[in-house]
């Protein structure tokens, strides 16, 4: 498989690391935390189109609350999905000592969960509304 070229929000940290949640195709669609590179998500490119649809919604920009603990079963996940898809992503935002955290996984592989910042996943989600990623979903239904 060839190495994957990560795709990253222009609007992500310029002035500090440059960490954020990046995206490839080899041409398997690819997310991950750059910060974190061994947990990356597979996401079929329904499923990234249908998370891609979700974070132009306003409620994406909102801090949602889960159980305050990075324990996967008592986060409150988040299906952002279109109807019917049996693959979709699932996002959590933590609260209390665990409020800057964002969670995000595929509902296939629960287990593997990609965590992030709040400012991070905001860079993406701007990236996102800017159509930044549009390239990855390009001749998707949806």
């Amino acid at each position: 498989m060839p190495e994957p070229t990560w795709q990253k929000s222009s609007f992500s940290g310029s002035g500090g690391n440059g960490e954020c949640i990046e995206l490839a195709a080899t041409p398997t669609l690819h997310l991950r935390e750059s910060a974190h590179p061994e947990a990356i998500l597979t996401p079929t490119p329904a499923a990234l189109r249908a998370l891609l649809t979700y974070t132009q919604r306003p409620s994406a920009e909102r801090k949602l609350t889960g159980e305050g603990s990075m324990d996967k079963d008592k986060l409150n996940w988040i299906k952002a999905a279109e109807e019917g898809e049996p693959e979709y992503f699932e996002i959590a935002f933590g609260e209390g000592d665990d409020v800057d955290n964002v969670y995000i996984r595929v509902n296939t592989d629960p287990d593997n969960i990609v965590i992030t910042t709040q400012r991070k996943w905001e860079a993406f989600v701007l990236g996102v509304k800017a159509g930044e990623f549009d390239h990855f979903v390009e001749g998707v239904e949806g």
